[in-house]
């Protein structure tokens, strides 16, 4: 089957004749990393009509998967436990990151995000490293929603299993965390100054560390 492909802005949408306000602005998709999803998404369709199952890609049907579009991407930073459990207010928030290039492309049918394509960058090209994680993805798409015209990128935590977008205003660097589940006493989709998010995850990674840390790093969930 021949799969459309158009390229949408990842996890949020530009609303036209509507007149609502624009969500995120786009961010630009590499050569690179263009050809990759492309391919990854034409292959996980086969996945998907092989096995006749829709929900692998958050679909509800398998009449969907004619209306499969990519979305733009949402490049991904790592913060690893260790970084927040040594963290320090004065610490330069570029500098708490670590690991490889990563980006989630979304995958939507007539604008709705119904999951996303994960991507690892290695040797200058982008390797994909799953698909699916439909809540997830949904989620996100909700928190960057309330992004108004400012570049977004997400912040993964993996030992919480945990993203925030991240963006900036004319205050500062901005983090949202992402639902459903509340963490660290953030509530899901509450925009907070990065610097205070990022004091409240140091401590629940403090808490966590002092009970659990030896089987979290022993589990390699650390980064």
């Amino acid at each position: 089957m021949k799969t459309s492909i158009h390229l949408f802005y990842a996890l949020t949408c530009v609303v036209l004749a509507a007149g609502m306000p624009a969500a995120a602005q786009q961010v630009a998709m590499s050569p690179e990393l263009d050809k990759a999803a492309s391919a990854a998404l034409e292959s996980t369709l086969r996945v998907v009509q092989d096995s006749n199952n829709p929900s692998l890609l958050g679909l509800r049907s398998m009449e969907e998967t004619d209306s499969v579009r990519l979305g733009d991407p949402l490049y991904v930073d790592t913060l690893s436990f260790d970084m927040l459990v040594e963290y320090q207010p004065e610490a330069e928030l570029e500098q708490l990151f670590a690991g490889p290039g990563r980006a989630v492309v979304a995958v939507e049918v007539n604008g709705e995000v119904r999951s996303w394509i994960s991507f690892v960058e290695e040797d200058d090209q982008w390797k994909l490293t799953g698909f699916g994680e439909s809540a997830t993805a949904m989620s996100v798409d909700r928190a960057a929603d309330i992004v108004r015209e400012q570049e977004a990128r997400l912040v993964h935590v993996p030992a919480f299993n945990t993203y925030l977008v991240r963006f900036a205003d004319d205050d500062g660097v901005r983090l949202i965390p992402v639902g459903p589940t509340p963490i660290a006493e953030m509530k899901p989709n509450e925009v907070l100054r990065a610097d205070e998010a990022l004091e409240r995850l140091a401590e629940h990674a403090r808490k966590i560390d002092a009970e659990y840390g030896d089987e979290i790093r022993a589990r390699r969930v650390v980064d």
